[in-house]
């Protein structure tokens, strides 16, 4: 993070993302090195303008690997983050559309977690919630009035990937993380392009699910599934946050949004 802030000090205006794959169970991390973090985390998003996409783990609803015990992953659950959970999507071979998207979970062993259990999710033991973590289905049976995680989600499971020369199959929250952050660096770069202007943050996404946005649709909402305790449902849902993308349609609200500044 100490590179990235410095290889950006001079480019705050390019409407440019950071995409994290690294995160450990809140509660194995010191505090110095949460402050620490966090320090950087904060710099980059206020003093710098980027959006840090953080996978939200893959040990479902048990960040430590212990199951039964409920916990987050830090980086994603800090204020300054963009926590990115992750989903089963499932395609018509044939047409290429949609048939169904899911929360991702594997519940068929639950003696360890090898990052297969599924997508993280839950409350935060250390961050208060945050003033933008605001839209349907925060409010909820669970919450505490504390970070909750993720804030949204993206495909994680069977993603077919090109590498060395030959195909391979990737997945986890590692994945649905770097998802995120290039499609939110394509709508930033469209912004731009028309107005001079990009979006930044985690509110960005909060603001976007509680707009008026027509017969646009940027969040596609996952009600099924479960991350081994949480189930998800209409609106936020712990599995899954807000939804995962549908890019082109949060371009032209976002547009829609920066003609009107």
């Amino acid at each position: 993070m100490q590179q990235i802030i410095k290889d950006n000090t001079h480019n705050t205006g390019s409407g440019s993302v950071v995409s994290m794959s690294y995160g450990v169970a809140e509660s194995q991390i010191t505090q110095s090195d949460a402050l620490a973090i966090d320090h950087s985390l904060q710099i980059l998003t206020q003093g710098e303008h980027m959006t840090v996409f953080v996978s939200s783990g893959d040990c479902g609803a048990f960040a430590d690997r212990t199951f039964g015990d409920l916990g987050v992953m830090y980086p994603a659950s800090s204020i300054y983050a963009t926590a990115v959970g992750g989903t089963e999507l499932a395609i018509n071979p044939n047409t290429g559309a949609r048939v169904q998207e899911i929360a991702w979970s594997d519940g068929s062993d639950t003696s360890q977690c090898t990052n297969q259990w599924g997508t993280g999710g839950g409350n935060s033991g250390a961050f208060k919630q945050p003033s933008y973590q605001s839209a349907p289905g925060v409010r909820n049976q669970f919450s505490q009035g504390m970070r909750q995680v993720p804030d949204i989600s993206a495909v994680a499971f069977d993603i077919a990937m090109y590498f060395n020369g030959q195909w391979q199959v990737v997945g986890g929250t590692s994945a649905a993380s770097p998802i995120w952050a290039a499609g939110m660096a394509l709508v930033n770069q469209g912004t731009i392009q028309f107005t001079h202007t990009f979006f930044v943050g985690t509110a960005v996404f909060y603001f976007v699910d509680t707009s008026k946005t027509g017969n646009l649709h940027p969040f596609f909402d996952i009600t099924q599934g479960t991350n081994l305790f949480y189930k998800a449902g209409p609106g936020w849902n712990y599995p899954t946050g807000l939804g995962s993308p549908n890019l082109v349609d949060l371009f032209r609200f976002l547009l829609k949004v920066a003609v009107t500044k």
